[in-house]
């Protein structure tokens, strides 16, 4: 029988690359650092190849983080249920395999990261504040056309207003990133898919689980010990967690 499983993929942030803007995403040098698209990467995938398959890894990086990074302080709802969706790839000889992406916030612990994130926080607001409205900025109050100080629009409420949430402040937030989970297969699973991906998302903290069994070891499961079933059988995955 077939494998169930072709490929274990994980896309985020290279952190030796930096922040580089998403070229797939609209030009969005008019909103605050917070609220642009990033270039991501394939930071890893498993096994190194399928003979039958061979990994694309453009398709994977684009699909499987279809907003390109996104950054989020504590401010935002970083700690919600992770977003989890599917994707098609389609090859030139009309070949498909489907691909499954779990979505969820990491910390930032790089300090290169936290500071260039805070560079272009302030360039981005020397220029609302010295009157170079960047373009298709609207509704934008500032202090005035030459004033250095931050301007109106981001000071932070009480009541954490829209603009509060945009702003980021090094010595005060936490900064995280999103980041990629995801497996790709040869048929559409989809909620065998979701049910893995999810679960193993709930161990990625711990370096092993209450069975003693590392996450390497879920990984090398669903890539080597599932198959796709024969007909008249099904697919069954539990929704227990690993823990």
């Amino acid at each position: 029988m077939s494998k169930f499983v072709d490929y274990f993929f994980i896309s985020g942030l290279d952190y030796s690359s930096g922040l580089e803007p998403d070229k797939y995403a609209e030009d969005n040098l008019h909103v605050s650092p917070l609220e642009r698209a990033y270039k991501g990467k394939v930071l890893a995938h498993y096994p190194e190849n399928v003979q039958y398959n061979p990994f694309d890894e453009s398709a994977v990086c684009l699909f499987s983080l279809p907003c390109g990074l996104k950054f989020r302080t504590q401010k935002h709802s970083v700690t919600q249920a992770p977003n989890f969706h599917s994707f098609v790839i389609t090859r030139e000889d009309g070949k498909r395999c489907y691909g499954f992406s779990l979505i969820f916030y990491e910390e930032v612990r790089n300090r290169d990261i936290c500071s260039a994130m805070q560079t272009l926080q302030a360039m981005y607001i020397t220029e609302l504040s010295s009157g170079l409205k960047p373009r298709n900025l609207h509704n934008v109050q500032v202090q005035g056309p030459h004033s250095r100080s931050l301007p109106r629009h981001f000071k932070l409420a009480q009541n954490q207003s829209g603009a509060a949430l945009t702003y980021y402040d090094i010595s005060k937030d936490k900064l995280f990133v999103s980041k990629s989970i995801g497996i790709i297969t040869q048929v559409a699973y989809v909620q065998a898919a979701k049910i893995f991906l999810e679960n193993l998302y709930r161990c990625v903290p711990k370096k092993s689980t209450a069975s003693g069994l590392s996450l390497e070891s879920y990984v090398f499961n669903i890539l080597y010990e599932v198959s796709i079933c024969s007909i008249q059988y099904s697919l069954i995955c539990n929704h227990h967690t690993f823990e």
